[in-house]
């Protein structure tokens, strides 16, 4: 389900990680990614395992963790009713309360999923706004220190590879009557 844009893309965000302190939260930092006016998770195998671990260790027991994977990695949400469209108009880093999410009435398994998946409070860093697709950092609000420096330093990588690669990004998964039959799209030059 991985495009090879999402794995290239969150590869290059968890090298900065390596170098320093945020090792430590490394497995509860997630690329959120908007295209088509749909905000999704960045996926690939590392995010799909730190998913599956999270939910398993959920305090609440809530769904089964492959459901929680299932809702939270394939399904997609509005843009102009999320976080990240409030973290991207604002142009800073947003401290997200879910138990406010703006999609609480139309995404409510997605947003299940995302409180098994991040437990305490949550900040959205918008990274890269490039050609057809929107990029965000979402991390634990404990790790904001140590993490600044890093969303910082990585904001021109991303600009970089986002503006000169040729992967093709994965369409977001829409539930509903609505049905994409490509599932990948180039990327606009």
């Amino acid at each position: 389900m991985a495009s090879t844009f999402e794995r290239e893309a969150l590869h290059l965000f968890r090298k900065q990680f390596a170098a320093g302190q945020a090792s430590t939260v490394e497995n509860r930092t997630f690329l959120a990614m908007v295209t088509n006016n749909r905000v999704s998770y960045a996926i690939d195998d590392g995010v799909v395992r730190n998913v599956l671990a999270a939910a398993r260790t959920d305090p609440s027991r809530g769904p089964a963790p492959a459901v929680v994977a299932t809702d939270l990695l394939a399904n997609s949400i509005p843009f102009d009713q999320s976080f990240s469209h409030h973290a991207i108009a604002e142009k800073r880093v947003l401290e997200v309360e879910l138990s406010r999410a703006p999609y609480q009435r139309i995404a409510q398994d997605y947003l299940l999923a995302q409180s098994s998946v991040h437990s305490g409070g949550i900040l959205l860093a918008p990274l890269v706004k490039c050609r057809d697709i929107l990029l965000l950092g979402a991390y634990p609000t404990e790790a904001g220190d140590v993490l600044a420096h890093l969303i910082t330093s990585t904001r021109n990588e991303m600009k970089e590879y986002i503006s000169t690669t040729q992967a093709m990004v994965r369409l977001p998964v829409i539930r509903g009557p609505e049905c994409w039959t490509e599932p990948l799209i180039p990327l606009a030059t």
